[in-house]
């Protein structure tokens, strides 16, 4: 019995050390902005894109970025091609049709595009103004993120 306890405890005390990315809508930062103001990082991605999946899978993964986002911004990630209205700055955004079930979120658009194009992912930082101070639309790792 004491084996199974201490098993147990270790397992515990492994998961709870596990950094967790807190993430936030643009709804929750608009509130949470009043409370105390910090810059918002902004991953634009899609379901379908695997660079967006990688850098899931790795670079929002580390620790060591996981603890400067969760210290220092508001993390919101975006599936570019949701279909749910945002409100944010209290202007609604919607999502814009341009084909047979296909299109693109406005909000995506006026966050991600980039030379008259939008592509997957982007990543965006916007001062507390939510002014865009820096966007990169393809793979970064946590070593350029963490540069910025």
């Amino acid at each position: 019995m004491l084996k199974a306890i201490n098993w147990i405890g270790c397992l515990f005390l492994s998961l709870s050390s596990f950094a967790q990315l807190n993430q936030f809508t643009f709804e929750e930062v608009d509130s949470l902005n009043k409370l105390r103001s910090k810059p918002i990082v902004v991953f634009l991605h899609t379901n379908w894109c695997s660079y967006c999946e990688a850098m899931m899978q790795t670079t929002f993964k580390d620790e060591e970025l996981i603890q400067t986002l969760n210290d220092h911004f508001y993390y919101i990630p975006f599936d570019a091609e949701s279909e749910n209205d945002v409100v944010f700055q209290s202007h609604t955004f919607t999502f814009q049709p341009n084909g047979n079930k296909q299109g693109v979120h406005q909000l995506a658009i006026e966050l991600g595009k980039f030379n008259g194009g939008l592509s997957y992912p982007t990543t965006c930082i916007l001062n507390q103004d939510h002014e865009i101070i820096f966007q990169y639309n393809e793979l970064m790792t946590k070593d350029h993120l963490l540069l910025v």
